[in-house]
């Protein structure tokens, strides 16, 4: 999203190899052999350091000028990561500290496309604020979508991103990674570039100042797998082919909007918020960052840029929107902290008649208990004619059998529906119905 003032709206190593190693193959429509095939899960724990969020610190006279009160929020989502615009506001600085202290690390984009503050009087302040700023930045982040502005932005990019790089090392925070500049998804015609994939390639390579690439994935009201290879690749023309990051993605629900994106109703928001988590996950993105946590207070109907949070704040009475519960269930189910250097139990597991968009993922805890996330790949919703395609989110869409290598306790649950918990002891085999949404399998 664009950035804005107040008032208005406008690790290294997490790669696809990696992600992908936790998914497992299956056959669709197929019946697999008598012989379970035995995989690898990747740790639970790696999927919540997987995910972020973006706050704004800095927009003062906003809902997130209530610095407590927000902090407090991302402590129940379960979130550790946050995204924000670092400056030399002292303010804003003091509650970074304060996330720190709470096990919440920042992501910090630096400086304003247009803006006369320099990267270096940034860096200063980071380093004179904080006595190891590595245990509150995970990442610095260079200028937001520039080229969302409608005037030429590559020259000025080009040289933004050079002395973010060279303040960076000035001030001794190498070991502080550089998240490249992400570009806004052109859909209308464009500066210097009349597509995305034009557009990077115009801005050319940032390699030499930047450690890890970034893209934005709205999904315009389509599934969360939408668009993730075809941004992924305008994002490492950019930034070579190291690991990139999303550090802006997720749905609007402001259902009266008219425009060149689509809403989608809460309830569809709820079933694909923990959905694109996991897309990104197989698709090896080291890091999804949701946006955002907080809705406007004062968001109608047809507010877009008011209504992509996951909490309402209407009349200071903020309340969790549908979407915010499965992610903070996804995220505390799979949370496993502690020493992640713990052997890897396999799992033995085959998948039976498998639908040809089923998507899985496996994982471990420390204790050996394997979690397993099953979830189609389709449309619930019809963005365009804004029109359900399945009656009802909690109802089966379809299934498939799950074998085992011997007896296990199974326990099945859906996200978007926190009612649903079948258990299933001693079980060799066992069809499970996919409703919306994922489901999750706890595997003793």
């Amino acid at each position: 999203m664009t950035p804005q003032t107040p008032l208005t709206r406008r690790a290294l190593l997490s790669s696809s190899a990696l992600a992908g190693a936790g998914a497992l193959t299956v056959i669709p429509g197929a019946t697999t052999s008598s012989a379970v095939p035995t995989r690898t899960p990747q740790r639970a724990d790696a999927l919540v350091e997987s995910f972020g969020i973006v706050v704004h610190l800095n927009w003062h006279n906003s809902v997130y000028g209530k610095h407590g009160r927000v902090i407090d929020w991302l402590e129940r989502l379960g979130t550790r990561h946050v995204r924000t615009r670092v400056g030399p506001n002292a303010d804003a600085l003091d509650a970074m500290a304060e996330l720190a202290r709470r096990g919440i690390r920042v992501q910090g984009t630096c400086g304003l496309f247009g803006e006369p503050q320099s990267m270096n009087e940034i860096m200063r302040a980071v380093d004179r604020r904080f006595k190891r700023p590595g245990r509150v930045f995970d990442a610095f982040e260079g200028i937001n979508e520039p080229n969302n502005d409608g005037v030429p932005w590559i020259a000025e990019t080009r040289a933004r991103t050079k002395e973010l790089y060279e303040a960076r090392r000035r001030y001794g925070l190498g070991y502080i990674p550089i998240v490249a500049p992400a570009l806004a998804r052109v859909t209308r015609g464009g500066v210097q570039g009349s597509t995305t994939l034009q557009q990077a390639r115009n801005l050319g390579s940032l390699e030499r100042w930047v450690d890890i690439g970034n893209m934005h994935v709205y999904p315009q009201g389509k599934a969360p797998s939408e668009d993730i290879g075809h941004l992924r690749k305008c994002a490492r023309i950019v930034s070579g082919q190291g690991p990139v990051m999303c550090t802006e993605g997720g749905y609007f629900t402001a259902m009266g909007y008219r425009g060149p994106s689509n809403p989608v109703p809460h309830h569809v928001a709820a079933a694909y918020a923990p959905q694109a988590i996991l897309e990104h996950w197989l698709a090896g993105t080291q890091r999804f960052i949701r946006y955002e946590l907080l809705d406007e207070p004062d968001a109608d109907r047809k507010d877009r840029e008011g209504t992509l949070g996951t909490i309402r704040t209407k009349g200071g009475d903020w309340r969790p929107k549908q979407d915010f519960k499965p992610v903070r269930r996804l995220l505390h189910k799979f949370a496993d902290p502690g020493n992640q250097n713990f052997p890897r139990r396999p799992l033995g597991m085959a998948l039976h008649d498998a639908p040809k968009n089923l998507r899985v993922a496996t994982f471990v805890k420390r204790d050996g208990t394997h979690l397993v996330a099953l979830w189609l790949d389709r449309n619930i919703y019809d963005p365009n004619r804004r029109r359900m395609l399945v009656k009802n989110l909690k109802e089966p869409m379809n299934d498939v059998v799950v074998a085992f290598d011997g007896r296990r306790d199974l326990t099945v649950e859906r996200l978007v529906d926190a009612s649903y918990r079948r258990r299933y002891d001693g079980v060799t085999r066992r069809r499970i119905g996919l409703s919306a949404g994922v489901t999750i399998l706890t595997i003793r």
